[in-house]
């Protein structure tokens, strides 16, 4: 197995783990249990080969999208009797979204709203499920924003030289993310005092260290490409500085993947 393959399988793990024993009906654990089931499906396909990859993750991809739509449906449905068992439906359907990707749309967002709606009329009661409502969205963005860096880290594999686009591109990526990291970390103050389950700060804690290898990954090719010595490059050094110290403190593990 490969060191990639290995990581990602320590990330599903604690999202099985947050996702596991919820109640709520029977309803409720069968979409549980086929989110976990698409979950693993999708880590295990992203190890075979390049074909059989781009294959499976759309198809994957395409069921994630179909359980999104059902999960919103029973959670609108819920809330006519519970608003927790709704506001679990609608962390289904957003983590669905979410794995989803490009096929869900602008849904994320409609879902999260939704959730965080009820949350707000129900301070402190589900925090698990509130937490994530504000989570998914920054965790979906950076994603994106991952996404956009590709092509530039192509560029410095091939050793080809960066242009003005490409630096333009790495200064909104790193300021962008640094915004969704801050979202995370104000969603991880406010949820450690509560009653949410311990394996949620760690799974917190993991992904936003991620959000800030992208921001390092950015900053350190603005750096290959001799972007310094301005006033907003002495910012951004001191705001990866800020974000590192942030990031490691809780997650001392981490390590960033290559």
């Amino acid at each position: 197995m490969t060191g990639r393959f290995l990581r990602r399988a320590a990330g599903a793990l604690i999202v099985i783990a947050l996702l596991a024993g919820c109640g709520g009906g029977a309803k409720l654990n069968t979409m549980d249990a086929e989110f976990k089931h698409l979950y693993l499906t999708q880590l295990t396909q992203s190890a075979q080969d390049e074909k059989s990859k781009n294959v499976s993750v759309v198809t994957v991809a395409v069921d994630f999208d179909e359980l999104r739509k059902r999960a919103t449906k029973a959670g609108k449905e819920a809330l006519k009797k519970d608003w927790r068992t709704a506001v679990a439906f609608y962390r289904i359907a957003a983590l669905s979204a979410w794995q989803a990707g490009e096929r869900s749309g602008g849904h994320i967002f409609e879902i999260t709203e939704a959730g965080q709606e009820l949350c707000n009329k129900h301070p402190g009661g589900a925090p698990r499920d509130c937490a994530l409502m504000s989570l998914i969205p920054p965790f979906a963005v950076h994603d994106d924003l991952a996404k956009d860096l590709r092509p530039i880290q192509a560029k410095e594999k091939a050793q080809t030289a960066l242009d003005t686009e490409d630096l333009a591109t790495l200064k909104t990526v790193f300021d962008d993310v640094k915004r969704q990291f801050d979202k995370v970390s104000d969603v991880r103050d406010a949820t450690k005092n509560t009653s949410a389950p311990p394996g949620l700060l760690t799974y917190i804690d993991r992904q936003r260290f991620l959000i800030f290898c992208t921001a390092q990954a950015a900053h350190d090719a603005m750096l290959s490409a001799g972007a310094t010595g301005s006033a907003a490059w002495d910012r951004r050094e001191d705001t990866k500085r800020s974000m590192k110290e942030t990031a490691t403190k809780d997650y001392r593990i981490g390590k960033c993947p290559e």
